[in-house]
C-alpha cells in the first residue's frame, strides 16, 4: 500500500472515521525505530500503531485494538494520515518530530560530557534513586558487574522476571496494552541475561533460565488474547535460542552433555509446557538434534519415547514419538528395521503412508488394492487418506489391466469430487451409452458436488445446465456469458445488472469501486451498450455521494 495513495485501499467508513481521529489530534505520541513508526492513538484505551515503510510502500501495519471486520483499522488509517504529513513536511508535529530527535541527538552528547564530568559520589548519588525504583534495572547490575554463583544469578534472574510479572496481576485478564508491555519488558530482560558472560559454572543453569522466560510468557498467554503474537513469537524465540545454547553447553565436555540431557528431559515433563504440546515437541526436538549421533543418548531417548508413547493419552503426541523413534532407525538402522517399524504402527497415518511409498516401490500391486479396500472400512480414517488410496488402487488396476475394476471405481472417485477423473470415466463407453450415463452422473453430482458437477457441464458445453448453474450462482455468468447470450439473452441480462448491483452493495473503497467500473466494461461488451450506459446512470444515481465511486465510473468507456 502506498503511503502517498493509501485511500484507495481503505473501506470508505473506516476511512472516514479514521480521518477523524486524525483531525481530532487523537494521536497523541509518535517514535521511530529505522523503517517502522510507532503511534500511540487515544481511543477507548490508548492504542499502539506499527507502521513499517519500504520506500514509500507501506509493508507492515498493525495495531493492538480488538477490531477484526477488516484488515485496517481506524487508528491505523489516523497514524497513515499523520505519518504522509510527516514525509512530506505538512504537518506541524513534523517539524516538532525533527526538531524533537535533534534535540534528543545533542541532549545525548551533552550528558555524556557532564556525567564524563562528575565525581563517583555524585553518579552514586543520582543513580542509586533510579536503581531502587527500578528492579531490572538492579538485577543488571548485579548480574554484570557482581562476582554472583550460579545459584545466586538464577535467583536474581527469577527474581528479574517475577517483578515483570507482579506489576500485571491484578487482574484475571489482561488488555492488549498491557500484553505488549510485558511482551516489551520480557525482551528486555533477557537481552540484560543474555549479556551474562558464559562460563563453565553458570552454563548448566542457563537452561534453567530460559526456562523461567518460556513459562513466564505462557502464564500471560493463559489470561489473555495475544491478538498480536508477540507471545507466542517470544516463546518461539526462547525455543530457537534454547536449542542453540544447548549446543554450546554440550561442547564443555561428558559431564555437561549429560547434564543437559537430565535437564531437557526433566524440563519437558513441566506441567505447564505440557499443556502446549507443540512446544513440548520442540523440547524434546531439541534433544533428539543435538543427542541423536550419541548410541548412548540414541537408545536412552528411544526407551524414553517408549515410555512415554504406553503412558499419553493423546493421539498427536503418540504420533510425533513414534515419528521421532522412526527417525532415528531410519538414519541409523538397517533397511529390514525401517520396514518392520513401519509394519507395526500402521494404525498411525503417517506410516500408511510409508507402507504404501513401499508398496509402490515393490510394485505390490495386489498388496495396494487389498490394503485399499481395508482403508475404507475405517470409520475413523480421514477421508482424504482413503481418497489417495483409492486413487492408487485405480493405478494399480491399470498396470494389472482389470477393466472391470477400473470402470466401477472411475465412477467412484469421480462422484468423490475428483473431476480429473472425467475423461477417464467417459473413455470406458461408446457415444450412445455415454449419453446415458452422462445423464444419471450429472443428477448425483448436482445434488452431491457442485464443483465437478460445472466442470462436466462445463466441458460437454450443456447450455440448458449452464443456464440453470447461473440462476442459482449469478457471480459465475461473466464466465460463461460469451455462451450464453445468444440462446439465453433475456434470461441473463437481468441476473447480470442484479449481480452488479450486489457486488456495489457490498463495495466501500476505490479499488472495489475500479472492480465495478471493470465489470460495467465487461457487461458493455457482452450485453450492450445501451444497456450498460442505463445501468451505470442508476448506480451513479443511487449513490451520489460516494465521490470516490463517480470519479472510478466517470473514467470508464462504454
Amino acid at each position: 500500500m502506498d503511503i502517498h495513495n493509501f485511500e484507495d485501499e481503505i473501506d470508505d467508513i473506516i476511512l472516514d472515521r479514521g480521518y477523524d481521529y486524525y483531525t481530532d489530534n487523537a494521536i497523541i505520541k509518535v517514535s521511530k525505530n529505522e523503517d517502522t513508526y510507532e503511534f500511540i492513538v487515544a481511543g477507548t484505551y490508548n492504542y499502539k500503531v506499527k507502521l513499517t515503510l519500504h520506500e514509500n510502500e507501506i509493508v507492515y501495519s498493525s495495531c493492538n485494538c480488538p477490531y477484526d471486520m477488516g484488515p485496517i483499522c481506524k487508528h491505523e488509517t489516523a497514524s497513515m494520515y499523520k505519518l504522509r504529513d510527516i514525509l512530506t513536511g505538512k504537518s506541524k508535529f513534523s517539524d516538532t518530530f525533527k526538531e524533537y530527535q535533534d534535540i534528543s541527538s545533542n541532549i545525548k552528547s551533552d550528558i555524556e560530557s557532564v556525567l564524563k564530568k562528575l565525581s563517583k559520589e555524585d553518579l552514586i548519588n543520582i543513580l542509586l534513586p533510579i536503581v531502587k525504583t527500578d528492579k531490572i534495572l538492579e538485577k543488571m547490575i548485579y548480574l554484570n558487574y557482581t562476582d554472583v554463583n550460579s545459584q545466586e544469578e538464577f535467583q536474581y534472574v527469577s527474581t528479574m522476571i517475577d517483578s515483570i510479572l507482579n506489576r500485571y496481576n491484578h487482574n484475571n485478564y489482561l488488555d492488549w496494552d498491557e500484553v505488549e508491555e510485558i511482551a516489551d519488558k520480557l525482551e528486555e530482560a533477557y537481552n540484560i541475561v543474555s549479556e551474562i558472560p558464559f562460563t563453565n559454572k553458570n552454563a548448566i543453569i542457563g537452561i534453567d533460565e530460559y526456562f523461567l522466560f518460556i513459562n513466564a510468557a505462557i502464564q500471560v498467554l493463559e489470561i489473555t488474547d495475544d491478538s498480536s503474537y508477540r507471545l507466542f513469537g517470544f516463546v518461539e524465540e526462547m525455543l530457537e535460542n534454547l536449542e542453540e545454547y544447548i549446543e554450546k553447553v554440550i561442547y564443555l565436555g561428558e559431564p555437561y552433555k549429560q547434564q543437559v540431557f537430565n535437564k531437557l528431559l526433566i524440563l519437558s515433563e513441566d506441567s505447564i509446557l505440557c499443556q502446549w504440546e507443540t512446544w513440548n515437541f520442540n523440547i524434546i526436538c531439541s534433544c533428539a538434534k543435538v543427542f541423536k549421533e550419541d548410541k548412548h543418548y540414541r537408545e536412552k531417548l528411544i526407551k524414553i519415547c517408549n515410555d512415554k508413547i504406553k503412558r499419553t493419552k493423546s493421539e498427536q503426541e503418540r504420533s510425533f514419538l513414534h515419528s521421532l523413534i522412526y527417525d532415528f532407525i531410519d538414519e541409523y538402522g538397517t533397511k529390514e528395521e525401517v520396514k518392520q517399524y513401519i509394519y507395526n504402527n500402521l494404525d498411525i497415518c503417517k506410516f500408511r503412508q510409508k507402507y504404501l511409498d513401499l508398496l509402490k516401490e515393490d510394485k505390490n500391486y495386489e498388496e495396494i488394492i487389498k490394503f485399499s479396500i481395508e482403508i475404507e472400512k475405517r470409520e475413523n480414517y480421514k477421508s482424504y487418506e482413503k481418497d489417495e488410496w483409492k486413487k492408487e488402487r485405480y493405478k494399480a488396476y491399470e498396470f494389472l489391466g482389470d477393466v472391470k475394476n477400473q470402470k466401477a471405481l472411475v465412477k467412484e472417485l469421480l462422484i468423490d469430487g475428483n473431476k480429473e477423473y472425467y475423461e477417464k470415466f467417459k473413455s470406458f463407453y461408446k457415444p450412445n451409452e455415454f449419453a446415458v450415463e452422462y445423464i444419471a452422473i450429472k443428477q448425483i453430482l448436482k445434488r452431491k458436488d457442485h464443483q465437478t458437477y460445472q466442470y462436466i457441464i462445463d466441458k460437454e458445453n450443456d447450455l440448458p445446465e449452464l443456464v440453470e448453474l447461473v440462476k442459482n450462482f449469478p457471480y459465475l455468468l461473466p464466465r460463461y456469458v460469451f455462451r450464453l447470450k445468444a440462446d439465453y439473452y433475456d434470461i441473463i441480462l437481468p441476473i447480470y445488472e442484479n449481480m452488479i448491483k450486489s457486488k456495489m452493495n457490498l463495495s466501500s473503497c476505490r479499488a472495489q469501486y475500479r472492480e465495478i467500473g471493470k465489470y460495467l466494461e465487461d457487461f458493455s461488451r457482452e450485453i450492450g451498450s445501451k444497456e450498460a450506459i442505463k445501468l451505470k446512470q442508476e448506480i451513479q444515481a443511487k449513490y451520489p455521494r460516494h465521490r470516490a465511486l463517480q470519479e472510478e465510473l466517470n473514467k470508464i468507456k462504454l
